[in-house]
């Protein structure tokens, strides 16, 4: 008798890939015979995990949006489950222009979102109550996991931060990275910081003989991913990176601006998020296709004009988080280390 089949369809942000592979282990288990449908993007973070049997690719764009209820109603029907992922998170719980939630007062956002795991609801959308896992998933190549191990090893004796730089969207991000990463890299001489994002983020990084600026380079994600299996800590915004790092033991601290902490890393093991000092934060809003006046009229901005284009920055993104409590809270990790206790 043939195992019964599953198709998990997920299109999105390399961040919810990481996420969506929370609910595949559930499957499996189930006995399902798990088939993933998603684009090369997807393939890429998903590779290698065990849980699934085979890939099904859709290049982006390839169907209308208005079609694309159809398309995975007609894909499903060779299946004995189907499970759409693609607007679990965003459009169902993260809003963003010109969806008309984008403009309902923070408390009526607040009210619709904030008790949701990001994690656990995607776990319930795939038809199970989380029990066990309530994390991502990420399973690596003999390269990037070698790579990732003889970096740790010549740094052994150093405190590794990998840093990332910001997000997808206009809030994430964080405004005084280089003025803490400067006091950090003083306050502890064995500290060294791997400043991670692409190639045009690198213009929020500095130069310093301990500072590795991974987008001069181009890693490749996955070999990000590897090391935030390695490194001592990790930090950053809402971003994929903070979500592999949920992967694993290591402590991360999340630099929370659209979610809280229990929307977004309460899962986590050794987490030490921090949530937003400003009363917009959380927002559930995604300012991503927004312009800056836009969300000036939804949300706080900091008075800084941020670089040469005159952008104002959200608040979360700056004083929401400030330089003594980041600060603050990296030592704390720090002495926790060196206590033995993490």
């Amino acid at each position: 008798m043939s195992k019964p089949r599953a198709l998990v369809i997920r299109h999105g942000a390399i961040g919810d890939m990481v996420i969506s592979s929370c609910c595949l282990p559930y499957l499996k288990q189930d006995g399902y015979d798990v088939h993933v449908l998603t684009n090369e993007r997807g393939k890429n973070i998903l590779s290698g995990n065990p849980n699934i049997s085979e890939f099904i690719h859709l290049e982006d764009n390839c169907v209308p949006i208005e079609e694309l209820g159809d398309y995975y109603d007609e894909m499903g029907k060779d299946y004995d489950k189907t499970v759409v992922l693609s607007g679990s998170i965003e459009g169902r719980y993260l809003f963003p222009y010109p969806d008309e939630r984008y403009f309902w007062p923070v408390g009526k956002r607040r009210k619709e979102c904030l008790g949701k795991n990001y994690y656990d609801e995607t776990i319930r959308q795939a038809g199970y109550e989380p029990n066990g896992l309530r994390t991502g998933q990420l399973f690596f190549s003999h390269d990037d996991i070698i790579f990732a191990r003889n970096f740790r090893q010549k740094h052994r004796k150093d405190f590794v931060i990998l840093w990332a730089l910001a997000g997808s969207s206009t809030h994430k991000g964080y405004l005084h990275y280089e003025e803490v990463a400067r006091e950090v890299l003083r306050k502890i001489p064995r500290a060294f910081i791997i400043a991670a994002g692409t190639f045009n983020e690198m213009v929020l990084s500095f130069q310093h003989e301990r500072v590795w600026n991974t987008g001069f380079e181009e890693q490749p994600i996955m070999r990000i991913f590897a090391l935030t299996k390695f490194v001592d800590l990790v930090i950053g915004p809402e971003s994929s990176i903070i979500n592999a790092s949920g992967c694993f033991d290591t402590p991360k601290i999340c630099l929370l601006s659209h979610s809280s902490r229990l929307n977004a890393t309460a899962t986590f093991r050794n987490d030490f998020s921090l949530e937003a000092d400003c009363a917009c934060s959380p927002c559930h809003l995604l300012h991503k296709y927004a312009k800056w006046f836009t969300f000036n009229r939804v949300c706080m901005v900091d008075k800084e004009i941020w670089g040469e284009y005159g952008m104002m920055i959200p608040a979360c993104t700056g004083e929401g988080h400030g330089k003594t409590k980041v600060y603050d809270r990296i030592m704390e990790v720090y002495r926790l280390k060196k206590q033995g206790v993490l």
